[in-house]
């Protein structure tokens, strides 16, 4: 029963175009864009150089695309497109030098080749429809139901989370909802190919009427799949807590929209004046690092302006473009001690990045479950429709510590998304605030969020409209 969810889930995961669905995040850059950071002038000295930026993503690619120009002949057939994936994995992939031989001539398509080039521990190099992908990381916008699910402990089927802007939110799907039936047939009766065909093709718009309990109330919604725009900071919170002001954050991706966002949560908190602020970054799978970068900077205020936050290294072939990135300083700060950071196994990459990379300069206190794991980054290699991004370097904090292997938990707390996350029932949550008034992780014998509850919560004005901004000529992605 499981294994039939959990390949549903993939296949939603598709639908939504979320990287972060597997907890391996990405993002997206064009390829005219210079990298984010200084960069190491391109010569054959490997220092790094910090200061304006010498080398650029075009080049980066134009140097590492191993003699195969677009417009080739038949470069777009399954053929050329296999030849294309192989020489960019064997140039500047980060593991380009242990990347197996095989005859790409043999593959059905460039997913199954790819699948078989990564290198452990790489797990999140990816090709995807070219169009969707800049869609989604330049406009927010995506096609879907809008839904991840999973089984509880219990082996009820619920909604781990509903995305925020997305059809099945605006038909009244929330986050812990059974489902129980879906267009009539109970859950457990559907079969691998009935669930594909009550979800229809992809970019098709399907409907399907979904039977949902919550807290014994069952009750029967409808949704349509369809084009949505995501809300990437869904709730920003501030709240009297155990005689101090806290901050709450839910960010759930890092696109190019997330920045104008971002800001307007960080504007709204500076005016509450928090003494900590909780990052619930639980699915957040990453995305673009200059986004992660600012916020970062913002969370972390004036004291640490021109600090690292970020060191990137390249394969050997490549090591002149060898980076770091500074925090920079920014028209809103909070001027943190201290950040709470809500992790899950989806978690990953620029998410992962701020909480490692803060460590150096902040108390970050980790609560929830180990991390994805993904410390590398790319920029999407672009050809006959489709992106490739190939995991072309690794990135470590200014203490040369990685993600490798995942962030370990200060407070080991599993997500049992049965309540709403901004909630005292919520186990990370909850957890947060016992950490907050005990400086102590939770008794796992003991339902901390019973044991007290929130005092007094203010809640700032809704996000609604969102400050014009530039967006920065420099990004890349993680």
């Amino acid at each position: 029963m499981s294994s039939r969810i959990n390949s549903v889930t993939v296949s939603l995961c598709s639908i939504l175009l979320l990287t972060a669905c597997n907890g391996g995040g990405s993002g997206d850059s064009s390829t005219n864009n210079p990298f984010n950071a200084g960069v190491a002038p391109a010569t054959t000295n490997t220092t790094t150089t910090p200061g304006s930026s010498n080398g650029s993503v075009q080049s980066f690619l134009e140097e590492s695309n191993s003699g195969l120009q677009l417009g080739d002949a038949g470069l777009c057939t399954t053929e050329g497109i296999n030849a294309w994936v192989d020489a960019q994995m064997r140039d500047y992939y980060i593991y380009a030098d242990q990347v197996p031989v095989v005859d790409p001539s043999e593959y059905a398509n460039a997913n199954l080749l790819l699948s078989d080039l990564r290198v452990a521990p790489d797990v999140f190099s990816s090709i995807t429809p070219s169009a969707a992908r800049t869609a989604l990381f330049e406009a927010g916008e995506t096609f879907g139901f809008g839904f991840r699910w999973r089984r509880d402990q219990a082996g009820a089927l619920r909604f781990l989370s509903v995305t925020s802007g997305s059809p099945l939110e605006a038909a009244g799907g929330v986050r812990g909802d059974r489902v129980l039936a879906l267009n009539g047939i109970p859950e457990l009766n559907i079969t691998d190919n009935m669930f594909a065909e009550i979800f229809g093709e992809q970019n098709e718009p399907t409907t399907v009427t979904f039977t949902l309990e919550n807290d014994g109330e069952i009750r029967v919604i409808e949704a349509t799949s369809s084009v949505y725009t995501i809300n990437t900071v869904p709730r920003v919170e501030s709240f009297v807590f155990n005689g101090a002001t806290v901050g709450y954050i839910e960010s759930s991706v890092f696109l190019r929209t997330s920045e104008a966002e971002l800001d307007a949560a960080i504007e709204n908190l500076v005016e509450a004046n928090p003494t900590d602020v909780i990052l619930d970054f639980r699915y957040n799978g990453g995305g673009f690092v200059f986004v992660a970068q600012k916020l970062a900077a913002q969370l972390a205020g004036t004291n640490f302006t021109g600090q690292v936050f970020q060191r990137t290294t390249f394969n050997e072939r490549y090591s002149r473009f060898n980076t770091f990135s500074e925090l920079e300083a920014q028209d809103l700060n909070l001027n943190l001690p201290r950040v709470i950071v809500l992790t899950t196994g989806s978690t990953a990459s620029a998410s992962e990045a701020i909480a490692n990379n803060l460590r150096p300069y902040l108390d970050v206190v980790v609560i929830g479950s180990q991390t994805a794991g993904k410390p590398f980054a790319s920029v999407s290699n672009r050809n006959c429709d489709l992106a490739l991004n190939a995991m072309d370097r690794i990135t470590s904090n200014n203490n040369d510590e990685t993600v490798l292997g995942g962030l370990t938990p200060t407070c080991d707390v599993t997500d049992e998304f049965r309540y709403p996350m901004f909630s005292t029932e919520d186990a990370l949550f909850g957890s947060a605030l016992t950490y907050l008034r005990t400086n102590a992780c939770p008794n796992p014998t003991i339902d901390a969020t019973d044991s007290f509850e929130l005092r007094s919560v203010v809640l700032k004005a809704p996000i609604d409209e969102f400050k014009d901004t530039d967006m920065p000529t420099g990004m890349f992605l993680q």
